[in-house]
């Protein structure tokens, strides 16, 4: 569907692993043990969760935004525009963009 379209391509559904193009079409369960022995932090969480449904991609977007405009922040004078990452969760259909966008 169209909204499966844009959900697995939001940055909460992005992770680092050796075997990406493998792990691809591999339900939930089976990437989890592949997760759970990753190097990266941000990959073995995923492996804590029981569920992996639009709502944990969108909870794990919202900290993975935040963590990442506060490690790469621009300068104030390159911040004309303040939107709010909050605005962002609250009326997604306003922002259609996905990692794909850039």
């Amino acid at each position: 569907s169209e909204y499966h379209e844009q959900i697995i391509h939001k940055l909460g559904n992005l992770t680092l692993t050796k075997n990406n193009s493998s792990l691809s079409n591999n339900s939930f369960e089976e990437k989890k043990k592949i997760y759970k022995f990753s190097n990266y932090l941000f990959t073995r969480e995923l492996s804590r969760y029981s569920k992996w449904t639009s709502k944990e991609i969108q909870i794990r977007s919202k900290k993975l935004s935040e963590i990442a405009v506060n490690v790469w922040s621009l300068p104030a004078k390159f911040n004309k525009s303040k939107m709010k990452i909050n605005e962002y969760y609250e009326n997604p259909e306003m922002y259609p963009y996905s990692i794909n966008d850039l």
